[in-house]
């Protein structure tokens, strides 16, 4: 985006100068028309003398501004690596070289900025020499003009008028070149870009596609239960931060409108911006105000319109309906325990990453966490590791835990700690983790029993 704003901006000041071309271009048709071209041939070709000189010059001092850019701060390049006392690198003799090759170009640098400052200094000089050789034949040649203005003046023209004519048609012409090239560069931009653009949105539209097919297995592994949605986002709030940062005044009216927009096309809107108010009003039924607004943000606004990503959202929904009567309700919408329930199916369904919980029955109540988290994760732990904190023993008792590992708070040094003690960690198979379950677990022994008798393990 900043090379096409740097390209129209410059494109912009040209048109600006180039706007008096045409008028400057007639008048000097018409003086040139009478004897005052023949007449005054010498003084306009001083002028062009001139421009060229002018035109080395330039050339010099884009050289010395290269220079600046180029020469490096200092002669030594800074320390690529910290201070072995500052940051401990296991690998540091394996990178030491690093050092070398910032050296090097550090030295590469100053060198070429050392060469162009040798160049720059001679072609100053030599600059000034030839300077200073043709300023005596052009102030010659203008006194010789001036001569040639008083017999002019007498005829009724005005000679001062031409020159000054013919100097600035000089000047300006070959800034038409100028644009005629950056127009060219600036289109070529604009290509690339629609390409990388198109690209983007196919990429974009395949992702889209990808989420919607994996909310249908979702819904579909937990039919009945839980189910998924991808939809367009109503939520712009991306593109109203990009309008906000380039429209001043009310447009809240617009951006309701474009909210209510089915399927909003970003790559639409920017074209529409460009095409002016009218497209605006048309295609979105913007007001009159708030359309000459937007479209008078023009090109800058129109890019960034395009670089913006408004993400699909999924819609989650719970049955929360009694078995034979569904009643689904979205996540914004359920309690904390509902919330809860909804999410830690969507988690438990197949993956390999491991999954970590933090106390689930904070938000779950034991029927659930039997009924419907026990029977996934003791087929699940086959294939993903299942890492739960909890006080509710009923998990690792009913999951049938590989490795139970208690934790016990104490009170050492005037602080609250927790500490593991070796008997308290293993399977439960081992008697002493199945004596911990025991004490923790409501209703002791008896209920321990039941459990593994009812769940086999």
């Amino acid at each position: 985006m900043g090379l096409i704003t740097e390209k129209r901006r410059k494109i912009g000041e040209l048109d600006e100068a180039l706007a008096a071309l045409p008028g400057l271009r007639e008048k000097l048709k018409r003086f040139q028309a009478t004897s005052l071209k023949a007449r005054a041939e010498e003084k306009t070709a001083v002028q062009a003398e001139a421009r060229l000189l002018e035109k080395v010059s330039g050339t010099i001092s884009d050289v010395e501004a290269q220079i600046k850019e180029l020469r490096p701060p200092q002669r030594v390049a800074d320390p690529v690596l910290p201070a072995e006392t500052d940051q401990k690198l296991p690998n540091r003799t394996t990178l030491e070289p690093l050092q070398k090759i910032a050296q090097d170009l550090n030295d590469a640098l100053q060198t070429a900025s050392d060469t162009l400052t040798t160049a720059y200094e001679k072609a100053a000089a030599d600059l000034e020499t030839i300077r200073g050789n043709w300023e005596p034949l052009r102030d010659a040649a203008g006194k010789r003009f001036d001569d040639v203005k008083a017999e002019l003046r007498e005829e009724g023209y005005d000679p001062e008028e031409y020159v000054s004519l013919d100097d600035q048609v000089a000047r300006l012409e070959p800034k038409q070149s100028e644009k005629d090239g950056l127009v060219e560069e600036l289109a070529s931009l604009r290509r690339i870009r629609q390409g990388i653009i198109d690209e983007w949105e196919k990429t974009d539209t395949r992702a889209y596609t990808e989420l919607e097919k994996a909310a249908k297995r979702v819904s579909k592994k937990l039919r009945g239960t839980v189910k998924a949605v991808i939809q367009p986002s109503s939520n712009i709030e991306p593109l109203r931060a990009v309008l906000r940062g380039h429209v001043d005044g009310n447009i809240s009216a617009a951006i309701g409108k474009l909210e209510e927009t089915e399927a909003l096309s970003l790559s639409q809107l920017a074209e529409k911006i460009r095409d002016g108010a009218d497209a605006l009003k048309t295609n979105y039924g913007f007001s009159e105000f708030s359309a000459k607004k937007i479209a008078d943000a023009g090109e800058p606004l129109a890019l960034e319109v395009e670089e913006c990503r408004i993400p699909p959202e999924a819609l989650i929904e719970l049955n929360v309906g009694r078995e034979g009567a569904d009643n689904w309700k979205r996540l914004e919408n359920l309690s904390a325990g509902q919330k809860a329930t909804a999410v830690l199916l969507l988690l438990l369904l197949d993956a390999d990453a491991p999954l970590i919980i933090d106390q689930p029955e904070d938000d779950l109540d034991n029927q659930f966490i039997a009924g419907r988290v026990v029977p996934i994760m003791r087929t699940g732990k086959k294939r993903r590791q299942f890492i739960f904190s909890s006080h509710n023993p009923n998990i690792p008792v009913l999951g049938d835990a590989d490795q139970i590992v208690g934790l016990t708070p104490i009170v050492e040094e005037a602080g609250d700690r927790t500490k593991i003690f070796d008997d308290d960690c293993g399977s439960i198979d081992k008697a002493s983790v199945q004596q911990l379950i025991k004490e923790l677990l409501e209703g002791g022994e008896q209920a321990f029993t039941t459990r593994r008798t009812k769940y086999g393990f």
